[in-house]
């Protein structure tokens, strides 16, 4: 789902858990997380973005070089101002992501890198290569091919020691809407299936998941405003409200 709507200064987010109770019958609303507020230039640049959630909250500052690549990204305690984390990023002549530097630092005598990771992007004819070197862990390697429109059909996630870790297989429609999203195991037998299901050309709409120990309805209702754009979404399992987002769009 895409976070930018044409036109907005600030979009906000609110998530809230729904829980329906039987003794006596009512539905609570609980605060959750994945809360955030974003910010955007004129242009629909993303400058900065603040998470307030209950236990930590964090905001995050965004550089761009003059070809409005992403290169730089900082998070800071929204409290303290104090540096949770940078993220730098490299690109090829051809302008695509070659190389992700991400430190995590902890506030000591000076600041000290608590944890760095490196992830190097790898392009080989229709295959991209993800590998993520993370100090004192196992090397973890992603490989994604894609087809056309350059969506996924294929993605293989190994650890250093060459063991299989995960295997999806995509299948989209003639438009290149996702329409089944397929995990498996190491002989190739599907573990679990997402089957989706979305009303064009409004946003998608849930999807019907299949395995041998769950099966369930995940559905999404929304209500727009008078721009189209969504404003309330209602996150619904097996016909049962789970969670509701309330998003609140400031226009330029």
């Amino acid at each position: 789902m895409k976070l930018y709507e044409v036109g907005a200064k600030k979009i906000s987010v609110r998530t809230t858990r729904l829980k329906l109770t039987k003794e006596p019958f009512e539905l609570k609303m609980e605060p959750s997380y994945r809360n955030y507020d974003l910010y955007f230039n004129k242009q629909g640049r993303l400058l900065h973005s603040v998470h307030p959630e209950k236990h930590s909250s964090s905001k995050v500052f965004y550089g761009y070089d003059k070809k409005g690549k992403l290169v730089t990204a900082l998070t800071l305690q929204s409290e303290t101002s104090v540096v949770v984390s940078t993220s730098s990023f490299s690109y090829d002549v051809e302008d695509k992501i070659e190389k992700e530097v991400c430190q995590f630092w902890k506030e000591g005598k000076g600041f000290k890198i608590l944890e760095k990771r490196t992830y190097l992007y790898t392009s080989v004819e229709d295959a991209i290569f993800i590998t993520n070197y993370e100090v004192g862990k196992k090397e973890l390697m992603i490989r994604s091919i894609h087809a056309g429109n350059n969506k996924p059909i294929e993605e293989y996630t190994t650890g250093c020691e060459g063991q299989h870790d995960e295997w999806l297989k995509f299948e989209y429609d003639d438009n290149w809407n996702l329409v089944k999203k397929i995990s498996l195991n190491k002989k190739g037998e599907p573990n679990g299936i997402h089957e989706y299901f979305s009303s064009p050309p409004r946003l998608e709409q849930g999807y019907k998941y299949t395995s041998k120990v769950y099966n369930y309805m995940q559905e999404y209702t929304y209500i727009y405003n008078d721009k189209g754009h969504w404003i309330t979404e209602v996150l619904m399992r097996d016909g049962i409200p789970s969670f509701n987002k309330e998003r609140k769009i400031e226009y330029y």
